[in-house]
């Protein structure tokens, strides 16, 4: 994991790091920088620079893309919401079923003030299940289980999901906007699955992996709603799913849940 961790800060950075862009424009000089703009203007020409103009042009090169990161933590829930016993012969173990995501977002559509705004994006998530006990997810005559393996020792069994995700969200930005305000953030996910496997790392006498791509019945959509908190540029998020995991017409009924941190320019 240490790689991936690596790339996640390589990748924050050049994100995030202050970006300088110097235009001469005629007898004007313009500099660039993030969250500031500097003009110096031939004093020529100064009483007649329409000010005013010059700010509802940069209101408007506001609007623009950003990318955010995610990472936390996977699980699912029965219906009505309630938390599946660590001792279930199905329950996940949350310290290694891992989400990480990242999501590319239309910064800038936001009322005059700044304080309201609407947030939409476009992104990918990798969503990991790891399963606590000796189980692993199969499928047969178009129904999937989970099923309990009393012959072989594993070391992990997990199920792998990538899905295709957007985000709509509504947020409001409290305290000083200029000195990392505090945030909140309410609004629904929709997302589409793109891939799925499960990977059994077993252990009798040698040990082998085995990895399978299947349909598993699994939701090709899932809608969840989602509530995240932010303070500067990292936050919270949770996100409480909609629909089950698996199609209705079959025997496992679980809602997924996952939360973590973000971080992002808010």
């Amino acid at each position: 994991m240490s790689k991936l961790y690596k790339s996640i800060v390589l990748i924050y950075f050049l994100c995030n790091s202050p970006a300088i862009l110097t235009q001469n424009i005629g007898d004007t000089i313009k500099i660039e920088m993030r969250g500031s703009e500097v003009l110096i203007i031939n004093k020529n020409i100064e009483q007649g620079w329409d000010f005013e103009n010059e700010e509802e042009e940069s209101k408007l090169k506001k609007t623009k893309l950003g990318v955010e990161l995610l990472m936390g933590t996977n699980g699912y829930v029965r219906k009505p919401i309630s938390i599946i016993d660590q001792s279930s012969y199905y329950s996940t173990n949350y310290l290694n079923s891992f989400k990480i995501g990242s999501n590319l977002l239309l910064n800038g559509l936001s009322r005059e003030n700044e304080r309201l705004y609407f947030l939409p994006g476009i992104g990918l998530s990798w969503n990991n299940y790891v399963f606590n006990n000796n189980v692993q997810l199969e499928s047969l005559n178009g129904n999937t289980t989970i099923n309990l393996d009393t012959i072989n020792r594993y070391i992990k069994s997990k199920l792998r999901i990538t899905y295709l995700q957007i985000p709509l969200l509504l947020g409001v930005r409290l305290g000083n906007i200029s000195k990392n305000p505090f945030g909140l953030q309410v609004g629904i996910e929709a997302a589409y699955k793109l891939f799925a496997k499960t990977a059994v790392k077993t252990e009798n006498g040698n040990t082998q992996i085995n990895r399978r791509k299947d349909n598993f019945n699994l939701n090709p959509f899932k809608i969840s709603t989602l509530m995240r908190l932010s303070i500067g540029n990292v936050g919270l998020f949770g996100r409480v799913s909609l629909n089950s995991l698996f199609e209705p017409n079959n025997s496992l009924e679980c809602f997924p849940i996952s939360a973590g941190i973000i971080i992002a320019g808010f």
